[in-house]
């Protein structure tokens, strides 16, 4: 027991080198973004789009490399065989729930495993734009970005989702209608609001705000073939509690989706219908994850489960984030060896630069931590 938990300890320290070379990697890339969006997108949006796909996809293996190899963490996905080939065939409308720590990071290791990582895209607000590295990369990669304003939204929204239509490579429009992450205290907000306006009145989830939903849907029907309708749950009996933490400590992490294929073009048209159907969407999802925490299925009494679908470890994150780390780390780790050594200030100055890396990290740990009630089931 002491030397595991030793072990996970010095995991959780060795993920700052790797944390340094996505900062520095994650910045070159997003250089050779801006000149190709600069230079090469208003002569050839289509090779622009196919180019910057790989450039994305070095970005994002990285992180997705602390799922799938780091703490070895897996996630299946209960769906019919012919969902599981079309996944990585077809644009998607996905709609997902936000009810953990990590289910987004989750939801891009099953991105991974369709290959489509590079090319899912998600509805963010604004300010996330500005953001080295994270933001940037979504923005060169025609993700769509939302003031919360409506008058200023619809328009953009328009234009956005004309141009993500536009991709070369099967798309993921990944869509958290809840718009937070669930917690206690916004829970209680969202049944007051559902009884106040004779809404369902969810236990497990959030409501969803229906007017980005309802505007994307009308806009891509007739571009995208399907909506990937899912909800996630974490296995606590295989797996650790769902922080991001855990996973950097090398812990593994078990998530399930339970995700049903539903043609785009069966949805409602109207903006009325697309709200009902948006709600009692999220009424079904909020009944199957509370199955699923008390009897581990999604399914309900007298319903067929379909196949647990998963596919071995592709081998691209680890390649992509090892060639890194032996270009960017050996020469960072001379350069701090030299400063150690040159006097008082220069050892300063290297204390300093490890404190930031560290606090990035508890940063970036502290940022994805979910408020619970000790009377919620957390699984």
């Amino acid at each position: 027991m002491i030397a595991t938990r030793v072990l996970e300890r010095l995991k959780l320290v060795l993920v700052l080198p790797m944390l340094i070379s996505l900062i520095i990697s994650g910045l070159f890339l997003n250089l050779c973004q801006f000149l190709l969006w600069s230079l090469l997108k208003p002569v050839n949006a289509w090779l622009y789009r196919k180019i910057d796909y790989y450039l994305i996809y070095s970005i994002w293996s990285q992180i997705v490399f602390v799922s799938h190899w780091w703490s070895n963490s897996q996630c299946y996905v209960w769906t019919e065989d012919e969902t599981w080939k079309k996944m990585k065939e077809e644009h998607a409308i996905v709609i997902m729930n936000h009810s953990y720590e990590v289910d987004w990071l989750m939801g891009w290791t099953a991105c991974e495993e369709r290959s489509v990582l590079a090319s899912a895209k998600g509805i963010i607000k604004k300010e996330i734009e500005k953001v080295p590295i994270i933001g940037w990369s979504w923005k060169f990669g025609e993700s769509i970005f939302l003031h919360r304003n409506w008058e200023k939204d619809q328009e953009n929204l328009r234009t956005s989702a004309n141009i993500v239509s536009l991709s070369p490579d099967p798309v993921w429009l990944l869509l958290f209608p809840e718009g937070t992450r669930f917690s206690e205290e916004k829970h209680e907000k969202s049944l007051l609001y559902a009884r106040k306006n004779n809404l369902p009145e969810l236990q497990n989830l959030l409501l969803p705000r229906v007017k980005g939903f309802v505007a994307v849907a009308r806009l891509l029907k007739g571009k995208f073939p399907a909506v990937y309708d899912s909800v996630m749950g974490f296995d606590l009996k295989n797996g650790a509690a769902p922080t991001l933490k855990n996973m950097l400590m090398g812990r593994r992490v078990v998530a399930e989706i339970f995700l049903k294929r539903i043609p785009l073009e069966n949805l409602p048209d109207s903006e009325e219908d697309l709200t009902n159907w948006l709600y009692q969407c999220f009424k079904e999802k909020d009944e199957r994850l509370g199955r699923y925490k008390e009897t581990g299925s999604f399914c309900f009494e007298g319903e067929t489960s379909p196949p647990k679908q998963s596919r071995d470890r592709r081998l691209a994150p680890l390649i992509n984030i090892a060639v890194w780390n032996a270009l960017i780390l050996p020469p960072i780790f001379r350069a701090f060896l030299t400063m150690l050594f040159s006097g008082i200030a220069s050892v300063v100055f290297s204390a300093v630069l490890v404190l930031i890396a560290i606090l990035v990290l508890y940063k970036v740990v502290g940022l994805t931590k979910v408020q619970r009630s000790p009377t919620k089931k957390t699984n």
